[in-house]
């Protein structure tokens, strides 16, 4: 019989490895190793590798697929160890969880990393954790090419931060789209920057933010940066939904240069747990919408080729060229990689990639929003879908909503390039 003294002899571990931590997460969110692998679209064995015995590292792109769908941050998933959650007092854990309004260091703490009732700030440690609010630290300093970067990409400063601190977790192929992209728009960053009086800079923090529809952040100034004479310019809120990196300009207000390091003070983020999760958060801007388009596109790709029953001497073509194989699976890889490079340059690799591609309604109106397409456009468009079984080909989907060939193939290059930025992630 399991007793209290059982417990004391077995407590609970604070901290967790890679792999327990992927299982509980897994567990909480209902999903088993081939279900998450689906989702993700990797195969179960990659998911094993980490949480079986052999208790393999998360990879760069695991990590960050592993971001997308189950929250956090890449650089919370590449973490050596990562907290318990199972370790809380259920007690405790119970009542952050019915927290509303302003929160408290003890809730703060306890509803961290609590995508679906709280919010995730990574990485915390329990410093940056105050009576009633959270600090944020310095990250990366962008010298210079912030303002050529469109709004749309300016996630991609998240991932300097990430290359600048973990440069051996990220190949080649995984860079090569953000460093096309820092040397087309001239982009320049540093770890420390010297600022002079009068002078402003952009800086990313060095924590990334996830709301969730819960949750609203009120951002402010911190004391010792007043006292400096920094002045940090930032929006008020950090609204429900909400999911990336915190980007700020600061201004050297005093009389003196100052040296500014990553890890120095930024802001101060005050958390509000709201009575009710919102129905329209940040997520539900066009961009996030597309986004999801191209992730379920991309994860169709992928379990085509993880999935293609074995062929001796099978061989495809591409763009006029052939991509031979011993057997599905190796001609579809080969594809796949050969498409990845086009995507980096080409808009139209990427539209022929995806015209032939079902999308569900859903998806078809996300994609009309984004398009800009009238609202009786998009009913047509839905009900041409309904009527073919609720799917169209994302090419047909892009004709019906943008009207006669001429404008489409505009419209779908203009699509493209925004799909550009976001497979770019």
């Amino acid at each position: 019989m399991h007793t209290e003294k059982d417990d004391a002899r077995d407590p609970q571990p604070e901290w967790l490895e890679p792999g327990e931590y992927l299982k509980l997460e897994m567990a909480r969110k209902g999903y088993s190793a081939s279900a998450l692998a689906e989702k993700i679209g990797l195969t179960a064995q990659s998911i094993y590798n980490v949480t079986g015995a052999t208790k393999r590292p998360i990879s760069a792109s695991l990590a960050h697929k592993l971001w997308q769908e189950l929250g956090g941050s890449v650089e919370f998933w590449l973490g050596d160890r990562f907290p318990n959650h199972a370790a809380e007092p259920a007690a405790a854990a119970g009542k952050a969880r019915r927290a509303v309004g302003i929160l408290v260091d003890h809730q703060l703490a306890a509803l961290n990393d609590d995508d679906d009732n709280g919010f995730i700030i990574s990485p915390l440690d329990d410093s940056q954790i105050q009576a009633a609010s959270v600090d944020l630290k310095m990250g990366l300093f962008v010298t210079s090419g912030f303002d050529r970067v469109p709004k749309e990409r300016r996630h991609c400063f998240s991932w300097f931060l990430q290359n600048d601190l973990h440069p051996s977790k990220f190949d080649p192929h995984t860079r090569k789209p953000y460093e096309d992209l820092r040397d087309q728009h001239r982009i320049e960053y540093a770890s420390a920057i010297e600022l002079a009086p009068g002078k402003s800079t952009i800086v990313v923090a060095a924590q990334h933010v996830r709301m969730s529809l819960r949750c609203v952040g009120l951002l402010g100034q911190t004391t010792e940066g007043n006292l400096r004479g920094l002045i940090v310019h930032c929006g008020h809120q950090i609204d429900p939904g909400f999911n990336g990196p915190l980007i700020f300009r600061v201004k050297n207000d005093s009389d003196e240069a100052m040296t500014l390091r990553r890890g120095d003070p930024l802001a101060s983020i005050t958390i509000v747990a709201l009575p009710e999760p919102v129905s329209k958060g940040y997520r539900k801007n066009p961009e996030s919408q597309i986004r999801g388009v191209v992730k379920k596109l991309q994860q169709t790709l992928d379990r085509n080729i993880a999935n293609s029953s074995n062929g001796p001497g099978w061989t495809i073509t591409f763009k006029g060229r052939d991509f031979p194989g011993v057997d599905r699976r190796s001609a579809l890889s080969a594809l796949y990689t050969e498409i990845n490079g086009q995507l980096a340059n080409n808009d139209e690799a990427i539209y022929q990639l995806l015209k032939d591609t079902p999308i569900d309604s859903a998806d078809i109106a996300n994609l009309g929003e984004f398009l800009k397409a009238d609202a009786e456009t998009i009913e047509t468009t839905l009900a041409q879908a309904k009527a073919g079984g609720r799917a169209l080909l994302f090419g047909n989907a892009v004709h019906a909503l943008t009207g006669t060939p001429a404008k489409s193939m505009e419209a779908y290059r203009n699509v493209c390039a925004q799909l550009h930025s976001l497979t770019s992630d």
